[in-house]
């Protein structure tokens, strides 16, 4: 075993929550997300966050190592996949970008949608973090429109 293949062992992954560190910014945060009070659904506003996450298995999962898994898989780890998962993340969460709802139930009920033209989705969970309302992006993908109806917009 070579020198880079035992370093790379012995170094402990991070924490699932652990949030990534937004390149074009320098914070955690990779959008704002606004505050939506319809009559049909009701979301505070607060920062959108890309956590480390983890993938549990097809359609099961979140944050980079879930997207990279899931979406990304030509790359052989998640240090190679970053750039591109992160990437791709920035062209869906622009200003303007559109938000829709699925009118899901139960815990799903708190995962909103946002979707840019071509570029994809991205699923975002509602969580409560202690400096209050954040929203973990879930998984993002190709897609070629909108599910559920639009609450808003970034």
């Amino acid at each position: 075993m070579n020198d880079s293949v035992k370093e790379q062992l012995l170094v402990p992954a991070p924490h699932p929550a652990t949030p990534i560190l937004n390149p074009s910014t320098g914070t955690h945060e990779f959008g704002r997300f606004p505050e939506i009070n319809s009559r049909h659904v009701k979301f505070p506003a607060g920062p959108i966050v890309l956590r480390h996450g983890q993938h549990r298995g097809p359609n099961s999962g979140f944050g980079l190592v879930h997207i990279w898994k899931e979406h990304f898989p030509v790359h052989d780890s998640v240090d190679q996949a970053s750039s591109h998962v992160i990437g791709f993340i920035q062209n869906i969460l622009r200003p303007g970008s559109k938000i829709h709802y699925e009118s899901e139930l139960g815990r799903r009920a708190n995962r909103p949608l946002v979707w840019r033209n071509r570029e994809g989705t991205a699923i975002l969970e509602l969580r409560e973090d202690t400096d209050g309302p954040v929203y973990s992006i879930v998984t993002a993908f190709r897609s070629r429109g909108p599910v559920g109806f639009q609450i808003g917009s970034l």
